[in-house]
């Protein structure tokens, strides 16, 4: 059971991996769409996108070993990621997809964040 739900992480968690991927390659249109959409100074947008790109792709590695084998890491380091997770999904969804706006994207951050908050309480 343990790998097969080591299977469902990896598929859960592809997704992010593939969104930090994506804030690499289009980084200075990411920044832009940031800092129009929190009105903070570059520096901040510039950190709070790196911070962003390192918790999807380490993170979601993290994660996933852990759901494959346990004792890779220590637990402590994947509660705490898994809580970073669920805060930066509540911050994105504020920023980009609020209930207010468009429902699809914002129901989908809302599934996403139900994932995750599942994810949570099995470690």
């Amino acid at each position: 059971m343990l790998k097969l739900l080591s299977i469902y992480i990896v598929l859960f968690f592809t997704m992010f991996i593939y969104s930090g991927f994506n804030k690499i390659k289009n980084f200075h249109k990411k920044i832009t769409t940031l800092q129009i959409k929190t009105k903070m100074p570059n520096f901040i947008n510039v950190l709070g996108m790196f911070s962003v790109m390192v918790l999807e792709i380490f993170g979601s590695l993290i994660m996933i070993a852990h759901f494959y084998d346990p004792k890779l890491l220590p637990l402590q380091l994947t509660k705490l990621v898994s809580i970073l997770f669920i805060l930066f999904l509540v911050v994105v969804t504020m920023l980009y997809h609020p209930p207010w706006d468009k429902k699809i994207p914002f129901l989908s951050n809302l599934t996403t964040f139900a994932g995750l908050l599942i994810i949570n309480q099995i470690l």
